[in-house]
């Protein structure tokens, strides 16, 4: 079994699973930086072939080999890195991937969860995280194009895998991770210290 965990940056990905991993005795997976990694060094031999990247990712995925018991993050977000311009590419990348962790003997993760924030607020927050600075991003038309790829994003992942959940992150911690705590096998919750 592992836990995939996505979003915005600012959107509360590492609170959450920090608060999950200290309840289960999970490990932590980040196959993001394997992933940009292999496919510079695609860009950089001259193959820019929408499959490259996928490709990318599955050696990715085939390096690191996801143990079982693993909180992973950033599993789905170089997809919509590369692809959130063309929805079409995307589904079919997505497909690829799949077949291509059934053909290595990954399997599949058994929950995936979305962390779903508007972009100005998770740009408020990045910006907060790293200066320690309160700013309110103006609505614009940039977040309002960026809140569509996003939302056009993870309908596409949520109709091409049954174990998509997506979540307004928009709220309290608490209120987040007891919306992440729904998904949660029952098995899971019932090895918890207050399950």
């Amino acid at each position: 079994m592992f836990i995939t965990f996505d979003g915005d940056s600012g959107s509360g990905k590492t609170t959450q699973i920090r608060i999950l991993m200290k309840q289960l005795t999970f490990k932590y997976v980040d196959v993001y930086r394997e992933f940009e990694a292999l496919y510079a060094i695609t860009q950089f031999t001259g193959d820019l072939t929408p499959y490259t990247k996928v490709l990318a990712g599955l050696q990715a995925i085939m390096h690191r080999r996801i143990p079982d018991h693993s909180i992973v993050e950033h599993f789905w977000s170089p997809f919509f890195k590369h692809f959130h311009s063309d929805p079409d590419a995307f589904i079919k990348a997505i497909r690829f991937f799949r077949t291509g962790m059934d053909v290595i003997g990954q399997p599949e993760p058994d929950v995936a969860i979305m962390l779903d924030v508007p972009w100005d607020v998770s740009e408020a927050r990045r910006i907060k995280r790293t200066t320690n600075t309160n700013i309110r991003i103006p609505n614009t038309e940039i977040s309002k194009r960026k809140n569509d790829e996003r939302k056009q994003f993870y309908t596409i992942l949520e109709s091409e895998l049954p174990c998509v959940h997506i979540i307004d992150a928009s709220g309290s911690v608490n209120e987040i991770s007891n919306a992440i705590m729904q998904f949660l096998p029952l098995s899971l919750k019932q090895d918890m210290p207050n399950g």
